[in-house]
């Protein structure tokens, strides 16, 4: 939402780029930090902590770093864009440009890489088109050759002829 009020000019894009932050850090990190250190500290006291296939029961300590390792990777993700938030926080608090890092740059990477894409076509055609004429030349002179040699095995033939 602050990046389309960002592209109306509205006056609001600080103060909710600001509400954004907020509740990204306590929903996204903090409930995380914390759900993470309940993983390893209540883990097995809550609940029946046992394996048991055919009661469909499968909290047991695989179970407890399996959850805790993908709870962190998610969590290690998140610092990562939280980092990319904060640069540009910074970036407005400094009075500078609202600008998101990543859209322009991939809208011109996307851009650069397609037409990259179009010129590595075209010179695709005009070497294949270069191949083509070279066989039809080649084609042409070996015709042309195989004339000669048969001209030539010709004449050849009844200077034989003439000698006998």
């Amino acid at each position: 939402t602050s990046k389309t009020l960002s592209y109306l000019d509205s006056r609001f894009v600080s103060t909710y780029f600001g509400i954004f932050i907020a509740v990204w850090v306590y929903l996204r990190h903090y409930i995380n930090l914390v759900i993470l250190y309940s993983i390893t500290t209540t883990f097995t006291t809550v609940g029946p902590y046992v394996l048991n296939w055919e009661t469909q029961q499968y909290k047991c300590w695989i179970s407890q770093y399996i959850t805790f390792s993908l709870l962190a990777a998610l969590q290690a993700i998140n610092i990562f864009w939280l980092y990319y938030i904060g640069r540009v926080a910074v970036r407005v608090m400094r009075g500078g440009e609202k600008k998101d890092d990543r859209s322009d740059d991939e809208e011109e990477d996307d851009n650069v890489q397609a037409k990259e894409e179009v010129q590595e076509r075209k010179k695709e055609r005009r070497e294949l088109r270069a191949t083509q004429e070279q066989g039809l030349v080649d084609q042409q002179l070996k015709s042309e050759l195989n004339g000669h040699v048969v001209e030539s095995a010709a004449t050849a033939n009844g200077d034989l002829k003439k000698r006998r």
